[in-house]
């Protein structure tokens, strides 16, 4: 189930009832972006905003395998424009 949110949407308090409707045991946010990797940065960047933490992954699954990059090549690309 996708649930697609207005910018201007309260994202915290979203995520807080999620977690309290009964048989939902998982579920993740997600933000989408142009097939431009300067794109996939902005989007990400904007999406930490200015959480920082002393460690941190980038899981990345293309849906289009035509991208040029792999996903590991695009995940280290973003790892180091998030660091």
């Amino acid at each position: 189930i996708a649930v697609i949110l207005r910018p201007e949407a309260d994202r915290d308090e979203i995520v807080a009832r999620l977690r309290r409707i009964p048989g939902i045991v998982n579920f993740s946010l997600a933000w989408r972006a142009e097939r431009i990797v300067d794109d996939i940065f902005d989007v990400t960047l904007a999406a930490i905003g200015e959480r920082r933490a002393r460690s941190f992954a980038v899981r990345v699954k293309r849906g289009d395998k035509s991208f040029p990059l792999t996903s590991m090549q695009l995940a280290a690309l973003v790892g180091a424009a998030v660091v």
